[in-house]
């Protein structure tokens, strides 16, 4: 069988069957095998949480944007097309981000309130 990709950690040439695609790289199956492999929460895990913490920071509008990416990355985790180490990332995004949203609707009926 003819090579498909070269492992994104050691260089060697693998076949399909011989490595997989993780978290946009391949990797041959003797680096999937290494636990800092597949410990690692994914790029868009960590993102998730980086647009939840800013919308909480008053960048509101990228709230919508932070639940999209922690849902996807949830539904990836749950079909193991992402590594589990982002589960509490995006746990952590998620209810964050619903945090924020009721502060932000705190905010505004109190505002609100008081134009009246």
């Amino acid at each position: 069988m003819a090579a498909v990709a070269a492992c994104h950690r050691c260089g060697v040439f693998a076949c399909e069957g011989c490595g997989k695609t993780e978290l946009d790289v391949f990797l041959c199956t003797a680096c999937l095998a290494r636990p800092e492999a597949r410990l690692q929460a994914s790029p868009r895990a960590k993102r998730a949480l980086v647009l939840a913490v800013l919308s909480l920071h008053g960048l509101v509008f990228l709230l919508p944007f932070a639940i999209a990416q922690a849902r996807a990355e949830l539904r990836d985790i749950d079909a193991a097309r992402a590594p589990t180490a982002g589960k509490p990332w995006v746990d952590a995004a998620l209810r964050l981000a619903w945090l924020t949203a009721a502060a932000a609707l705190a905010i505004a009926v109190y505002g609100v309130t008081r134009l009246l």
